[in-house]
């Protein structure tokens, strides 16, 4: 075997390997195994013959795979809760049944979860169903309103600081999508990750005229795991509007599955970042990543480095009141034109998602979800 070829199947090893991690890979040392629901689209090709239960293999694979992780989810609670029993209440009956139980079922959940806490046992299972459910564990993070600090604190870990993909796969994307020679069109790409995120992950690096971008990579699996889940979230959705259709139940979530099935196609978050600089063209102090449309992709965006940091990071202790005033202006003013001025505004606004340049300026990013009003909506709104 040449080297060429021990290189390649390397790439493809790591590949198979973190495909299978995003997708709830097995753990031979635990009871909790998840098999991976990913098939990758050259095995597809390549098949011949005409499958017609194959979606729901899948689909049916996905719906255990979430049960066993809301059934550990439960177990791994309770034995949480009996390990912060006081002293004082261990000798009580309810006490002494719950460590019994606790003691029985303890096998049963993964090693690396059995010993932390409910909040960081809920968001790692976020975590391990995939982007649908990060993103679920993104929304939950921002209501206060219904939900104990010490959750909301844990699931904001969720919003960008999540497990990394090697550059072996990450680079095996690039090859897919920008062809074998990517290379040719960058001066550097840097392996080391700049962000992670459910859905993607972010990398510097230099065009060969010297500008600095920023590239953004579907993490493998991703695709399939999402249109897997939406599927599977769709038929609650019908379920639930049969008990409590007075909240309408299906049309959330159907608008909730349409926003993420955009979200998997990158060609929507380019033409998001092109329409959003046409509308703010004259707010110097708004800013929206230039999109390099040469090197963009389903799976690739190719956008302008924004230089700067993110609210709540140690840089925004060291500015003054006016610039933060001024900030806070320029974020509210920026979301109120969206709403009622343009009718087209971000819909995953988070701090992971903001960037403040020179102290004195606002950048959106992650530009994929999005949302529309129409006229006669802003009319009413206001």
């Amino acid at each position: 075997m040449t080297s060429e070829s021990k290189s390649k199947q390397r790439r493809s090893d790591s590949t198979e390997e973190v495909r299978a991690n995003l997708n709830g890979a097995p753990d031979e040392q635990d009871y909790e195994v998840d098999q991976p629901d990913y098939q990758p689209e050259e095995e597809r090709k390549r098949t011949n013959y005409f499958d017609p239960l194959a979606p729901y293999k899948g689909l049916i694979r996905r719906f255990f795979q979430i049960q066993r992780h809301l059934i550990g989810l439960f177990a791994g609670g309770l034995i949480a809760w009996t390990q912060s029993i006081s002293k004082y209440k261990r000798g009580s009956i309810r006490g002494v049944l719950a460590r019994f139980v606790s003691f029985l079922i303890r096998p049963f959940v993964k090693r690396e979860l059995r010993n932390l806490g409910f909040p960081a046992q809920l968001r790692r299972r976020l975590e391990m169903l995939g982007p649908t459910y990060i993103k679920l564990g993104q929304i939950l993070a921002l209501r206060r309103d219904i939900l104990p600090r010490i959750i909301t604190d844990e699931l904001n870990n969720l919003l960008d600081r999540l497990p990394e993909v090697p550059f072996d796969a990450i680079e095996e994307i690039l090859r897919e999508q920008l062809g074998k020679n990517y290379e040719e069109h960058f001066a550097e790409v840097n392996q080391n990750p700049l962000g992670s995120a459910s859905i993607a992950q972010t990398h510097r690096a230099e065009l060969n005229d010297g500008t600095q971008v920023v590239l953004k990579i579907m993490k493998p699996g991703i695709r399939d795991t999402v249109l897997t889940d939406i599927t599977l979230l769709k038929i609650l959705g019908y379920f639930l509007n049969l008990i409590i259709s007075q909240y309408q139940p299906r049309r959330l979530i159907r608008e909730f599955c349409d926003y993420t099935a955009k979200e998997v196609d990158f060609t929507n978050e380019a033409d998001n970042a092109d329409t959003f600089a046409t509308n703010f063209r004259d707010m110097d102090d708004v800013i929206f990543p230039k999109m390099f449309r040469e090197l963009c992709s389903p799976e690739v965006l190719c956008m302008e480095f924004i230089d700067g940091f993110k609210p709540g990071d140690p840089e925004t202790e060291k500015l003054t009141e006016k610039q933060k005033s001024k900030l806070i202006d320029l974020g509210a003013g920026s979301i109120i034109r969206m709403l009622y001025k343009d009718g087209f505004f971000h819909a995953d606004l988070h701090p992971g998602n903001l960037v403040i340049v020179n102290e004195d300026k606002v950048a959106f990013i992650d530009l994929g979800m999005v949302g529309r009003f129409e006229d006669k909506t802003r009319r009413n709104m206001l």
